[in-house]
């Protein structure tokens, strides 16, 4: 079977002001640095003639990008639908006005319903006020084809807390197209902090509060990971997808290192080549890691032989961390 790479997130820098404590691109003492304008372009040269089609600038912040502002022009010269998930959007050396006419999508990443709580945990003062500023300035100027989203993690402090933090950025006048709702792969900081994945009984809650931001704020909102679909109640699964990342999703480096997923580390079984170097429709029809995780031979016995595998795909490969294919953490640890 032939998979079609359409969408990839690419980490253009490790530069980033907030300090989040469950990071999964964030380790003590890394080096901090930012991609060459010209790699990236030579990156985003492999991805159009690949036929990627949606390019998402993720980081550390890619707003810290020095220049990011020729990067988001090449990419709209390619005609590669472009999105930026920032914590802040505000930019060095450019700004959301003139960011703005060359992407499709800006995203902002919250992590409490109040300024205060989400200043204190990511340890950024007026990062969530910068945030909130900059994205109504893109709201007062994108086009009708422009999107505005929410980025969420789901975590102890704040899965009951979902509808307020949304309910929060309409009332400051955000008009949100939609709301990605995710959790913590255990990786970079998280690593081996068993405290950053949330217990099924917590999720349904979480899945609660998806349900109300639809029905009651009337914004499409869904999680973004896959979840075992068996230990999640049924009504909720409209809200849920199959891992995408491996088929028709990837993440790529800032030096066009290659991996089946965004959250795990760009290294080890991960890693799958690099574009620069490597054709990447060879590279996605060929790599043994991905053949594994496409066979779904990596998983428990109890989920291989289920009657909706195909369905549920398992749940995520990576959530119990170690940069290796797995059962998902819930399934782990409900055995």
């Amino acid at each position: 079977m032939t998979y079609q790479l359409n969408s990839v997130a690419l980490h253009i820098t490790d530069e980033c002001s907030g300090h989040c404590p469950m990071c999964y691109y964030a380790k003590k003492n890394k080096v901090k640095n930012e991609g060459e304008l010209e790699t990236l372009k030579a990156i985003a040269d492999e991805l159009k003639k690949s036929g990627v089609k949606e390019v998402n600038l993720v980081g550390g912040d890619p707003a810290e990008h020095s220049r990011i502002q020729e990067l988001v022009e090449y990419l709209y010269e390619l005609g590669l639908d472009t999105s930026i998930l920032s914590n802040t959007h505000k930019y060095k050396n450019s700004s959301v006005e003139r960011v703005s006419p060359y992407v499709s999508s800006l995203e902002g990443t919250f992590h409490a319903s109040t300024a205060e709580e989400h200043n204190r945990f990511n340890a950024s003062p007026n990062s969530y006020q910068e945030m909130v500023s900059n994205l109504k300035k893109y709201e007062k100027i994108r086009t009708e084809d422009q999107k505005l989203g929410a980025v969420l993690n789901v975590m102890n402090h704040n899965y009951n807390m979902l509808y307020k933090t949304i309910e929060s950025l309409l009332e400051q006048g955000l008009n949100l197209d939609y709301v990605l709702i995710q959790r913590i792969g255990l990786y970079g900081r998280a690593e081996d902090k068993n405290n950053y994945y949330v217990i099924q009984e917590k999720l349904a809650t979480a899945f609660e509060q998806i349900d109300k931001i639809n029905k009651e704020l009337g914004v499409e909102s869904a999680m973004v990971d896959a979840f075992p679909l068996c230990l999640i109640p049924e009504e909720y699964h409209k809200y849920l997808e199959k891992c995408d990342w491996g088929y028709h999703t990837a993440s790529l480096d800032m030096n066009g290192n290659i991996t089946r997923c965004a959250v795990a580390d760009h290294c080890g079984e991960n890693l799958l080549g690099n574009v620069l170097e490597t054709p990447i429709t060879k590279i996605w029809e060929t790599s043994k890691t991905l053949i594994k995780f496409r066979s779904k031979e990596y998983l428990e016995d109890d989920c291989r032989e289920c009657d909706i595998l195909e369905k549920c795909g398992g749940g995520c490969p990576t959530s119990a961390g170690n940069n290796k294919l797995s059962s998902d953490v819930l399934v782990k640890v409900k055995k």
